[in-house]
């Protein structure tokens, strides 16, 4: 009889890069009137007599109070040891939380993250806002309650005051933290253990040997774990992931197994997205409190490629609040490049007179010494004969766009032309930000024109970093907006 050999993937993927399976941090930010939101074990807190940071009480956990989110966005080598960074987005108000969501748009002032009892000072040694030293802050530890044998339970805390934000300027802004160890660890910082892929593993190959039995279906290599990964390399950026390998014979009734892997498959991905119970809120919903902006998804397939052997997939798309608009995914190799458009023009880079340049970035320093990454490209005669019925063969440069991530928005230093700092604008859509080199026309000849932006080192430091989805696509437009020659540069 023939038989399949089969794998079985679970992974999970983020708008904002994916750090650890399970993973949670509880992050509060409090402004006007004490008034304050937590984002993942949120706590909305009012005015009382608490003599401690940050005077106030909890009075409801519910995440829809707050207009900003954060995410985990990678760990870096820094001097000190290492530095994590979280990026803040904006997901507004609405009419059901306005009170406290309008509070917070006005004003945040300060911010509380719960970490281990491994990562107070001196482990922690850096609080970097947008790239800047931040000077006031602090670890404490409090007590959090009794265990069940009545022992005081401590919590830790790292504190940060003197924000002075607001909807305007909190959004795209980078938090990093350096540690050292023994809190070198996202895990050490978060005070979490992922165990995904401890747990995991052995429920998948139990999963698929029971279903096997049941079915009187023939295992022919015992199922293992193949590979499990649960940290996100910024330098090789693979999805957290997990593979369990084996083969079967072919089922007699294709489509019931079909059905039985699916339901399988399912559950499987249920596990690694998890549920946490928070107190104070709903929590049967469809994405778990704290996963909101995340992918998570399961696979059962076959190496054979065979029309034989059973396949099923499944997935938890808990993007929607934070992207309404979910971005399609990269397109395979081989396939056309799908570009991202914010005006209605013609994209096409063939027949017109200007290129872009591949971009190249390195170090220097901006304003009064701060290290930035600079990012450039050169727009340039595309030194080719065009035809008279070209559309767009005589257009004019009248600025350029490149497509940014929002999450980089606080880490933007500034853009120069030629090496001349300009002004710049941004127009702001669903899933990405566009960075507009406007009135070129006024700044030299468009042949040879040096284009950079700057960004602070981190998570927005390099191009791929930087650039929605990983590359930088940029685009040339005439004056009037109907051609848009775009590259990926």
């Amino acid at each position: 009889m023939a038989s399949c050999n089969h794998m079985e993937r679970l992974a999970i993927h983020s708008l904002y890069k994916v750090a650890i399976l399970g993973l949670i941090c509880a992050v509060v930010v409090s402004g006007e009137d004490a008034v304050s939101s937590k984002w993942i074990s949120r706590n909305l807190l009012t005015k009382s007599t608490l003599s401690n940071y940050p005077y106030c009480k909890c009075e409801t956990y519910s995440c829809r109070s707050s207009p900003y989110t954060m995410s985990y966005v990678g760990a870096y080598p820094a001097a000190a040891g290492t530095k994590h960074c979280f990026a803040v987005g904006y997901v507004g108000c609405t009419a059901a939380n306005s009170t406290c969501c309008e509070a917070l748009n006005r004003n945040v002032y300060k911010m509380s993250i719960a970490i281990g009892a491994s990562c107070v000072k001196p482990a922690m040694s850096q609080v970097e806002i947008n790239g800047r030293s931040w000077p006031t802050w602090s670890t404490v530890s409090n007590k959090r309650g009794t265990d069940d044998q009545g022992a005081v339970v401590y919590g830790y805390d790292v504190r940060i005051y003197n924000m002075q934000f607001n909807m305007t300027t909190f959004p795209g802004s980078t938090v990093c933290i350096t540690t050292t160890e023994p809190c070198s660890g996202i895990q050490q910082l978060c005070d979490s253990t992922a165990g995904t892929c401890n747990q995991i593993p052995d429920r998948v190959i139990s999963n698929l040997t029971d279903a096997l039995n049941a079915a009187g279906v023939a295992i022919r290599e015992v199922f293992v774990k193949r590979k499990c990964t649960e940290n996100y390399n910024p330098e090789e950026p693979n999805e957290p992931q997990l593979l369990v390998c084996g083969s079967f014979d072919v089922p007699n009734d294709l489509a019931a197994f079909q059905e039985l892997l699916s339901g399988l498959t399912a559950g499987w991905v249920s596990s690694v997205a998890g549920v946490p119970v928070v107190p104070g809120i709903n929590n049967d919903t469809s994405c778990p409190t704290g996963k909101e902006g995340y992918g998570f998804d399961g696979t059962v397939f076959s190496t054979a490629d065979s029309a034989q052997c059973p396949f099923a997939f499944s997935e938890k798309n808990c993007t929607e609040r934070y992207a309404p608009f979910p971005s399609p995914p990269l397109p395979p190799p081989g396939s056309p490049i799908r570009y991202v458009k914010t005006h209605n023009c013609s994209q096409a880079a063939s027949q017109v007179p200007y290129l872009l340049t591949p971009v190249e970035s390195y170090n220097t320093t901006y304003g009064r010494g701060e290290q930035v990454v600079a990012m450039c490209t050169t727009l340039q005669n595309a030194g080719m004969t065009c035809g008279r019925k070209s559309r767009c063969c005589g257009m004019d440069a009248a600025k350029v766009e490149v497509i940014m991530k929002p999450s980089c928005q606080g880490a933007l230093r500034s853009i120069t032309v030629n090496g001349k700092e300009i002004a710049y604008s941004r127009s702001f859509y669903p899933d990405f930000t566009s960075l507009k080199f406007v009135k070129l026309p006024t700044l030299g000849d468009p042949d040879g024109m040096r284009l950079c932006w700057y960004a602070s080192p981190g998570p927005c430091g390099t191009p791929r970093g930087f650039c929605y989805n990983g590359r930088c696509q940029a685009s040339i437009f005439s004056l009037d907006n109907k051609c848009c020659p775009t590259f990926i540069i």
